[in-house]
């Protein structure tokens, strides 16, 4: 049976999450320190970027699920024994998700607040936006070890690509060292979104052709 157009969809909505996530990441440049006076200021002098900043977050979130479909259709391809990879893959994409909507949800309280003059409330979101990265870390961890190793397994990946996504799921327990991930996201998400929607092209040619040999078997 013929992947549909939705089928087709799923891988490149990593390539579109991974362009949310660098829209969220690398956009925002203004204080760091949640207490700092010039936070209020800027927040309230850029409220174009942070609102831009909140849609790429919502979105980011969107389109992870979407290609967490693609993720878990791609490590289960090889039999069901496989599915305990899947799980745990797809599990921390749903995270992932959740938490970027968590993010987009914030920072918008933030604008508002700002644009009030609420400078208390700015602060406070500040400090809960600032440990944000906690469920990051969490989730994405899940999702690039389940997916590393299943892809390691099951082959569902090139090689070098698995090596390195499991790397990062690593790196993501490693403290300090989880920065790295986050600024190679945006680049994992685009690299393995055009992978598997490559490699779905030759198997749903095949699964194409394979119908209309049964067809015409059917009609002989």
């Amino acid at each position: 049976m013929a992947a549909s157009r939705f089928d087709r969809f799923l891988p490149w909505a990593g390539v579109l999450a991974g362009v949310c996530f660098a829209f969220e990441g690398y956009l925002e440049t203004g204080p760091d320190t949640p207490d700092d006076p010039a936070r209020l200021a800027w927040l309230t002098s850029h409220q174009g970027i942070g609102v831009v900043i909140a849609v790429a977050s919502a979105l980011l979130a969107l389109f992870v699920l979407f290609f967490a479909g693609a993720v878990r259709r791609s490590l289960t391809a090889h039999g069901t024994h496989r599915s305990g990879y899947a799980s745990v893959a797809f599990g921390g994409m749903v995270a992932l998700a959740a938490g970027s909507s968590a993010d987009a949800a914030v920072q918008l309280g933030t604008l508002d607040a700002a644009a009030k003059g609420h400078a208390d409330v700015v602060v406070t979101l500040a400090f809960l936006s600032e440990f944000s990265w906690v469920p990051w870390v969490v989730a994405s961890a899940a999702m690039f070890l389940g997916l590393g190793i299943g892809a390691i397994a099951t082959g569902a990946l090139p090689r070098w690509l698995a090596v390195v996504t499991t790397a990062l799921g690593v790196m993501c327990l490693m403290g300090p060292v989880g920065v790295v991930v986050f600024l190679v996201s945006p680049v994992w998400f685009v690299i393995t979104g055009v992978t598997l929607a490559r490699r779905a092209e030759p198997s749903a040619a095949l699964a194409a052709a394979g119908g209309q040999t049964d067809r015409k078997a059917t009609l002989a």
